[in-house]
């Protein structure tokens, strides 16, 4: 009976790893919340205002299904 030889490979990146791209997104987003909320505290009165309107926009909203979407819209 023969006896297969193997042969130890290196095993593939794990999928944790994050892509220049994920890194980049992730770091414009931490800064432009980091500006908005710095503006909002220690800015002048009017910026304030301004980043305080920003920050809603900033919040994550959850996706609309087409069920929701129609009925919203009157149709069925």
């Amino acid at each position: 009976m023969t006896i297969a030889k193997t042969k130890s490979v290196d095993s593939a990146e794990s999928q944790a790893a994050g892509s220049g791209l994920q890194t980049a997104v992730t770091v414009f987003g931490m800064t432009l919340f980091t500006m908005v909320v710095g503006a909002a505290l220690y800015g002048t009165p009017e910026q304030s205002e301004r980043a305080f309107r920003l920050l809603p926009w900033l919040r994550p909203h959850p996706e609309t299904t087409s069920d929701e979407h129609d009925s919203r819209s009157g149709r069925r």
